[in-house]
């Protein structure tokens, strides 16, 4: 089945730089923590997608550029459901996305954020000094 396992696609030397970490909300509100990719490595981490609401994809490069990409699962009932995440380098700037269905995958107008410098994301969000040790955890941990 495609969409039992998250999968993540890029060029070989981008993904060794690479971490993904991921939180899954469920209707109640409840969080789990997993890595999905680490330094190249994909672990096999089951999408759930009945009991997931909410997947928080926490992106990290070299530790020192990063990005949350945050989506609803709203295609957990689609005939064509995919859990694909994309990693790419165009123009010098490291681009992630999420497509969660077959016939997304070719567009090129799907959602996608840039990674920035992780101090600059941290001021931009206005990360407090008694969450920065978590979310930092989130961008770089690594198993």
């Amino acid at each position: 089945m495609d969409n039992e396992y998250f999968q993540v696609f890029g060029n070989k030397e981008l993904l060794e730089k690479c971490k993904i970490n991921l939180v899954k909300i469920d209707e109640a509100g409840n969080e789990s923590v997993n890595n999905i990719l680490c330094n190249g490595k994909l672990n096999q981490i089951k999408t759930e997608n009945e009991s997931a609401a909410i997947y928080k994809f926490y992106f990290s490069y070299k530790d020192s550029y990063v990005e949350l990409l945050t989506t609803e699962n709203i295609f957990r009932n689609a005939s064509d459901q995919v859990n694909n995440l994309y990693i790419e380098e165009k123009d010098n700037i490291i681009y992630v996305k999420f497509i969660g269905r077959k016939s997304d995958i070719e567009k090129d107008d799907v959602f996608r954020k840039a990674l920035i410098n992780k101090e600059k994301y941290y001021e931009i969000n206005a990360i407090s000094h008694n969450d920065l040790n978590q979310i930092d955890s989130l961008f770089t941990k690594c198993n």
